[in-house]
């Protein structure tokens, strides 16, 4: 089992606590957006990228 799968741990201990929840509605949308973005942006190749890509 890999660290950070959200899975068990050892003797079924949680690795991954749960996503907390935001009450405040503007933040929660604007969180979404960011964790979209960072999503999007992992699936991306990166291959073809300069240096100065990977750094920004």
């Amino acid at each position: 089992m890999l660290s950070g799968d959200g899975g068990s741990g050892v003797d079924g201990i949680d690795t991954v606590p749960p996503t907390p929840e935001v009450s405040d509605p503007k933040l929660s949308m604007l969180v979404d957006r960011v964790e979209s973005a960072a999503a999007e942006l992992a699936e991306q190749a990166s291959v073809s990228w300069t240096n100065a890509d990977r750094v920004r």
